[in-house]
């Protein structure tokens, strides 16, 4: 089948030399350049699945709620944040 494609010239130049070294046709090059590129697995394709590591068995410990994990985080970030405010505050920034 004939069909037109548009390359950038020195592509086409560097194409036309490597069909001359190989003793092919410029078309024979294409074809053989766009077979190898469509029939090779894409890249989604290759890559392995990913898998989740997982420590302990999951869950919260026993005697422990979701509220109770919230309310501690939430204290963390407030001491943590008061914290450095006082440090920015004794260093005057």
């Amino acid at each position: 089948m004939r069909t037109t494609i548009s390359l950038p010239d020195p592509l086409l130049a560097q194409a036309k030399k490597r069909a001359g070294q190989e003793g092919i046709s410029l078309s024979d090059l294409v074809t053989s350049a766009v077979r190898e590129r469509v029939l090779r697995p894409s890249h989604t394709a290759t890559q392995a699945a990913f898998q989740l590591v997982e420590f302990g068995h999951g869950g919260l410990r026993p005697g422990r709620s979701w509220g109770q994990l919230k309310q501690e985080s939430d204290e963390e970030d407030v001491a943590r944040v008061g914290l450095s405010q006082n440090l920015r505050a004794a260093d005057g920034t």
